[in-house]
């Protein structure tokens, strides 16, 4: 089902919700409102106002708060999407055919690396990049008028995907576990706006 399935039905659902408070909230102001009526035959005219403010506070109370449980709803199934999507990213980047993971890496690291610096790639991308990765980083780097110095190292344990290049002690973290979490920081960040009306 597409993304914009779920979302439509998560605000249907989220509306009906509401609409149900409302209409309960409605009957529970209508009837201290015809209580107020009797009431007021009895004793005075005054009470009757007072028993309509009354009840359009309950009424403005109902509408806040099934606005806010739409809201909560919608950015929950929001989260929840979000979290499924990065899931099968995951997934997906794990699984990478061994030539495919290659190129991806090669292209990321022509526009990355200058030429001078150090590359560590997690033990399993050993045989995943193959033999003569480092001789076909050095054309694509010279390729695109960079020096051709750069060094790869292997750690001894996994990295999840990706590489992590170092020079002068600073490094840049690009292990596909380091990317997925700031694009996953970075839409939590961005619906979290939508939702709350930031910056809007």
């Amino acid at each position: 089902m597409p993304l914009e399935d779920i979302l439509s039905t998560i605000r249907r659902r989220a509306e009906e919700t509401a609409k149900e408070i409302l209409s309960d909230a409605e009957a529970r102001a209508k009837a201290r409102i015809e209580a107020a009526r009797a009431e007021a035959e009895e004793r005075a005219a005054g009470i009757l106002s007072v028993a309509e403010a009354e009840a359009a506070k309950i009424e403005a109370t109902a509408k806040t708060r099934a606005a806010a449980r739409q809201r909560q709803a919608v950015l929950r199934e929001k989260q929840a999407l979000i979290e499924g999507a990065f899931l099968k990213a995951r997934e997906a980047l794990s699984s990478m055919p061994a030539e495919e993971y290659r190129q991806l890496i090669l292209e990321s690291l022509a526009r990355a690396a200058q030429g001078s610096e150090t590359v560590v790639f997690g033990a399993e991308d050993r045989e995943r990049l193959g033999t003569g990765f480092e001789a076909e980083l050095g054309r694509r780097l010279s390729s695109l008028g960079k020096s051709t110095a750069v060094k790869t190292e292997f750690a001894e344990g996994s990295l999840g995907g990706g590489y992590i290049l170092t020079s002068g002690g600073v490094s840049l973290n690009s292990t596909f576990p380091a990317l997925l979490k700031r694009f996953e920081d970075e839409l939590e960040i961005e619906v979290a706006r939508i939702l709350f009306g930031e910056g809007s």
